[in-house]
């Protein structure tokens, strides 16, 4: 006969409750004056500011219905400043919307900026009231993980969620590496850079997987998921070590740097697909991440790059990029099914051209 259940088998609420909340309005016209004042900003653990044109426009379409506005999620610091939790984007719409930053298509098909609405009708957009959940004296800890569970209908990236953390030791690392590299990261590749779109902190994903890899010594299959592997290590009841952690930062920053050079040294490296020329990018994402983990497996460091070296992986990104011959196209399909299930054998073929005689 089974044991009977105890009441805390069906527990459903947490031991640890989030502090208590209000639901409560504000007008547009208030919450303008305070985000323009400092008295409203933006919590450090937000996304960057996501909408594009079509979304900006559907939301001043509900507005300009007089249809309901809610969403938005404050917390009030002890400095009585209020920190956006949730709804930047609606936030940020209105105000650069009365900045006459953006404009709006009226049902009419007419462009219209906010000066150049009546009087009567400005004043009816500042008084519409919207709805908002008002936290108070919230930590910074819990602000943090009550943003990564609400999100505004738009999933957070993972270098959103790392970046949504102002004290996990691989968020504070990763942007160390972002700041050390700066225009490098996001210029074009034709600009040799890595063309890392910043936006939605791409970067601190790159190089979390990164830091990952060095620790693991292996190839990340799927940067998303290595990176929060890692930074979950280090939440508060994670198992990662900060010593190790501290050692891949400083390896990962070589190992960029080697790559650096390489970049501003091969022409091939400073392109993009093209199809005439028989040309497969090398810079993309997937790419990168390969050559990375090749510098950092045959032992290229900054200080040990020559002549030679660079002849050698210039040859080897020709070989394994530029697909002309049937035999060149049967081993880039080889190497695509290999990025699936066999990654080391990417870096034997690699290895390989990049050894051959030239």
């Amino acid at each position: 006969m089974s044991s009977p259940c105890t009441r805390d088998q069906f527990q459903f609420f947490s031991d640890t409750p989030y502090p208590p909340h209000k639901f409560t309005t504000k007008s547009i016209g208030q919450i303008f004056n305070e985000f323009t004042n400092g008295d409203i900003f933006t919590h450090p653990c937000q996304r960057n500011f996501v909408w594009d044109i079509k979304q900006q426009q559907k939301f001043l379409t509900t507005i300009s219905k007089l249809g309901p506005i809610s969403g938005p999620q404050f917390n009030q610091n002890l400095d009585s400043i209020s920190e956006i939790m949730d709804g930047q984007n609606r936030i940020k719409t209105i105000v650069q919307f009365m900045n006459d930053n953006i404009s709006f298509k009226n049902e009419n098909g007419i462009i219209i900026k906010y000066s150049q609405m009546s009087l009567r009708s400005q004043r009816i957009f500042k008084n519409i009231q919207v709805g908002f959940t008002e936290t108070r004296e919230w930590t910074s800890e819990q602000c943090e993980e009550n943003f990564c569970e609400i999100q505004e209908g738009m999933p957070l990236k993972a270098g959103e969620i790392i970046n949504s953390s102002s004290n996990n030791p691989v968020t504070i690392l990763s942007k160390e590496i972002s700041d050390h590299f700066g225009d490098f990261l996001t210029n074009s590749v034709k600009n040799c850079g890595m063309g890392i779109n910043i936006k939605r902190h791409k970067n601190l994903e790159i190089f979390s997987t990164l830091m990952n890899m060095v620790m693991k010594d292996k190839f990340p299959q799927k940067t998303a998921k290595t990176a929060l592997d890692l930074y979950d290590s280090f939440k508060s009841n994670g198992d990662g070590d900060l010593a190790d952690l501290e050692q891949a930062k400083q390896t990962v920053i070589k190992i960029i740097e080697a790559y650096k050079f390489l970049v501003e040294s091969i022409p091939e490296l400073q392109m993009g697909g093209c199809k005439e020329n028989y040309w497969e990018s090398a810079i993309g994402e997937a790419h990168m991440l390969r050559s990375v983990y090749f510098v950092k497996k045959i032992g290229i460091r900054p200080d040990n790059i020559n002549d030679e070296i660079v002849m050698k992986f210039k040859n080897m990104i020709i070989k394994t990029h530029h697909i002309h011959t049937e035999e060149d196209k049967r081993l880039w399909d080889d190497m695509k099914l290999w990025a699936q299930n066999d990654i080391e054998r990417i870096y034997d073929k690699y290895l390989e051209f990049y050894n051959q005689e030239m």
